[in-house]
């Protein structure tokens, strides 16, 4: 038998190191590769002689990608000819220009050769399967002709790995499906022929909208492009990439759709491991760089104290900065453990008043009062306000506890659920006469920085009753806390 001659490849880019690797991965499976360093030096290549399908750089110099597809779709001889972009952008706006431009897909750097591989396959073959649909629209005038496709189209359709399918609109049935359905969705072809709508039934309930969608945009004569999961009898779910576009009568009428579906499992499997990957490696360098904020943090807090030693009249300044600092160290200790994530609340109260114990030397009474799931989380950019302001508190509870009540304590009560948190700090002792926080009236400098750090969405209010002073710290992640 007669070998088929290899497809021709046509790659430009403007960077020998892409128009290397891209020439040897097409060598490697046997086509015939042309390259271009530039976008001119492709368009007179393809005029002398056209290939197959085109590999094209978005970014070159002079004439970037955009502009050479523009110009080969304006060209009748060279219009037809699949044009892939490769480029480093994986932007929305990039891609949507690509296709506007006339391109079939766009492929984004690092280059993944199984990909470009299975890509350039892909798309060679939906041009051949273009070919042949119209040799098969022109039945009424060459019988003889139609024949001839209809046995080149079926030699090609059953031996290939995708799905290849044609629907046709008015009669709701399904004209042509090839063998591969039954391997990749694991059903009997003769199954989709008697009930169509079998294809839906089997596509995961949450895709199942979107591919219903889609199948009414198809009907309209849109070209569509779709990915989906199907549930195979086994209970295995495999990746769908399945495209589709209409085919016209020679009256101009749309009367078929055909499509070819392939099984993209492995790489979505790929994807999401490099995803993981990249997270995965995004997550241990934030909490390194917390953990080396803490450090130095703690190194602060090292120079302030040898400070204090050397000027005593300071040390009570220095001490209140050194328990603010040592605050902050807390939260960056958390967030080394938890990169960016949100803080729990109770971890971060409880680290909290371990910092503050050095410094205030006080026994503090500590209790939870929260479901077994659901405790509220602190965002990381809210977590070092929130533990300035604990220490503050605590500090203030501190400084103006009564010292005549031998058997008082400070005590510290947290309560709540996930969507919101109090926490109440107690101690014996008075509020100042003339004391009114949410006025701005008798405060510290303190307590100005608690009103300056207090998110939108907390509240603090201040309650004398019982010969105890109680501070209640109230936050929520839906907005505002209202009534204080």
């Amino acid at each position: 038998m007669q070998q088929e001659k290899a497809a021709t490849i046509m790659v430009v880019d403007d960077q020998q190191e892409s128009l290397q690797l891209l020439e040897k991965i097409l060598l490697q499976r046997g086509y015939t590769v042309v390259t271009c360093s530039s976008g001119s030096e492709a368009l007179s290549q393809a005029k002398q002689q056209p290939p197959e399908l085109i590999l094209l750089d978005v970014s070159m110099p002079g004439m970037d990608g955009y502009e050479v597809c523009h110009q080969l779709k304006a060209d009748v001889q060279l219009r037809h000819i699949p044009v892939i972009f490769v480029s480093a952008h994986a932007e929305v706006k990039e891609k949507i220009q690509a296709f506007e431009s006339g391109g079939v897909d766009y492929v984004v750097k690092p280059l993944e050769p199984l990909e470009i591989a299975a890509r350039v396959r892909t798309h060679l073959q939906l041009a051949s399967v273009g070919e042949l649909v119209d040799e098969i629209e022109q039945r009424t005038r060459l019988e003889q002709n139609l024949r001839e496709s209809e046995e080149r189209f079926r030699q090609m359709a059953e031996n290939v790995s995708e799905v290849f399918w044609m629907f046709d609109l008015k009669e709701k049935r399904v004209v042509y499906v090839n063998p591969a359905y039954e391997k990749i969705w694991g059903r009997k072809v003769t199954m989709l022929y008697r009930r169509p709508q079998s294809w839906l039934e089997v596509i995961v309930e949450a895709d199942r909208e979107s591919a219903a969608e889609t199948l009414a945009r198809q009907a309209m004569g849109q070209k569509t492009d779709i990915e989906y999961r199907i549930m195979r009898p086994d209970g295995e779910i495999r990746w769908i990439r399945d495209r589709a576009f209409p085919v016209h009568d020679e009256q101009g009428v749309l009367y078929r759709v055909a499509g070819i579906a392939e099984d993209i499992t492995e790489r979505k499997l790929a994807e999401e491991a490099r995803i993981r990957y990249a997270e995965e490696q995004r997550d241990t360098l934030i909490r390194e760089v917390h953990h080396r904020i803490k450090n130095n943090l703690q190194g602060v807090m090292g120079l302030l104290r040898k400070r204090a030693s050397e000027h005593v009249e300071l040390a009570p300044f220095i001490d209140e900065a050194i328990s603010q600092v040592a605050s902050i160290a807390a939260v960056y200790g958390l967030q080394s453990r938890y990169a960016d994530k949100a803080l729990l609340s109770s971890e971060l109260i409880k680290e909290v008043i371990r910092s503050a114990l050095t410094s205030t030397g006080q026994d503090i009474d500590y209790a939870e009062h929260l479901p077994e799931k659901g405790c509220f989380h602190i965002n990381s950019n809210d977590s070092v306000a929130i533990a300035l302001i604990m220490n503050e508190l605590i500090i203030n509870a501190s400084k103006y506890y009564d010292p005549d009540c031998n058997e008082c304590r400070i005590a510290i009560t947290l309560s709540g659920n996930s969507s919101s948190m109090n926490v109440v700090i107690s101690n014996p002792g008075r509020l100042p006469d003339g004391f009114d926080f949410s006025g701005n009236q008798g405060l510290g400098v303190g307590l100005r920085l608690v009103r300056s750090l207090l998110p939108d969405h907390a509240r603090l209010r201040y309650v004398e009753k019982n010969g105890l002073v109680e501070a209640t710290l109230s936050m929520s992640e839906y907005g505002p806390v209202t009534g204080y």
